[in-house]
Parts: structure tokens; C-alpha cells; sequence
């Protein structure tokens, strides 16, 4: 049986064990094959993308998130979990979409590279997710509970050249049809299903059966 359609009828299972209706699950059955089948894979450029896992790994996972969105922090968990459970095959790596609205998103974002600097991007990424106070002395905060060196950190923050990275980030994840965050991209397909740990983990281990 062909990977996609086995994996739907798990789905389908679970949605009707969770209550969805008839509308809910056909838009979810729809979603699930447009996620496995787009028309075309987007080609994310990844050349200086902050990743973990092999680079010649199976599955490459891209997030495109935003420090101060609730989403991205719930999802957070478990992106944790499901990327460690697969870190000898998975790729992930993490993109900034600071949302307009979220008026901090971009400073967060800052601190993030600042502290890859350092060669702790992912610690920050990880603290700044689980940091209730984003305003520049919570940074500062949240730098010295990564053991980042502050003076380093605060010329880092100022460096005009990581608004760009930031700015160039949103503009590709723009020009890719991103329009909230977190969007997953698995191998290069827009993830549309439910944000939950059992499904975008079903979407990526499908994703390393048609490989």
C-alpha cells in the first residue's frame, strides 16, 4: 500500500476518535495529501540556516517561527521530542518570522544570533522559547542563564548586518507563501495538518518511507 494512503486511514481514525466532523475530516483528509503531494516542493536556501542533524539527512525539516509567538512556544516541545528521536536521520533547522504584531519577536530574534556567536544558538533558541520576559533585560536574562559572555552578547545584539539575516529570513518565508507561524516544511513540503505531535510526526516518518 502506497505510504501516503496508509498513513490516511490512521488519520482518519484519529480524527473520528477525536470528535471531527464530516466537514472536518474531509478538509483534514485534503490538507494530509496536499502536505505529502504539493505541486512543487518549495527550495529553501539553507547555505547559512542554523541546523542540527546530518547534513546528508533523509528528511530536512524547516521551521519558520517567531520567538514571541504562544503557537511556536507550545509546539516547541514537541518539535524537541520528535527531532531528538530521529537526530542520527533528521535535519532541522530553524528560520525567523517575526510577526508584526509581536513586538519583541525581532529583538528575541537578535538575541538568538547574537548568542550563535558564542556557538549557542541552539541553548538560546531552546531558553527563549520557555522565557516568559523577552524585553532587553529579560534577554539579558536569558543570556546569562546560557552562560553567554554579556559584553559579547550586547555588541553582538547591535550588529546591523543580523537585522538583515532576520529581514532576509522573513522575505524568503514571505516569497514561500508563510503566512503564520510556526510553518513547517518537510523536505521542502509545506506541512498542513493539525499542530500536534502525533501528526507532524506521522507527516515526517512517511516523509522517510518514500525516500
Amino acid at each position: 500500500m502506497d505510504p501516503t494512503a496508509r498513513r490516511l486511514a490512521g488519520f482518519l481514525a484519529r480524527r473520528v476518535v477525536a470528535g471531527d466532523t464530516d466537514a472536518q475530516i474531509a478538509e483534514g483528509v485534503a490538507n494530509r495529501r496536499r502536505s505529502a503531494h504539493p505541486a512543487r516542493p518549495a527550495e529553501i536556501d539553507l547555505f547559512e540556516a542554523h541546523c542540527r542533524g546530518p547534513e546528508d539527512a533523509a528528511v530536512t525539516v524547516v521551521e519558520f517561527g517567531d520567538y514571541q509567538c504562544p503557537y511556536c512556544r507550545n509546539a516547541e516541545a514537541f518539535v524537541e521530542r520528535i527531532v531528538d528521536a530521529r537526530s542520527d536521520k533528521l535535519r532541522f533547522c530553524f528560520k525567523q518570522f517575526p510577526v508584526r504584531s509581536h513586538e519583541r519577536a525581532v529583538f528575541a530574534g537578535l538575541a538568538a544570533l547574537a548568542a550563535a556567536a558564542q556557538d549557542k544558538f541552539w541553548e538560546m533558541h531552546r531558553a527563549l522559547f520557555a522565557a516568559s520576559d523577552l524585553s532587553d533585560s529579560g534577554l539579558e536574562a536569558v543570556a546569562r542563564s546560557v552562560a553567554l559572555d554579556l559584553e559579547r552578547f550586547r555588541a553582538a545584539v547591535a550588529d546591523e548586518s543580523l537585522v538583515e539575516e532576520i529581514e532576509a529570513d522573513k522575505l524568503e518565508g514571505q516569497e514561500l507563501g508563510v503566512d503564520r507561524t510556526p510553518t513547517f516544511f518537510v523536505n521542502g513540503k509545506r506541512y498542513y495538518g493539525p499542530l500536534t505531535e502525533v501528526e507532524l510526526a506521522d507527516r515526517i516518518d512517511e516523509e522517510f518511507e518514500v525516500r
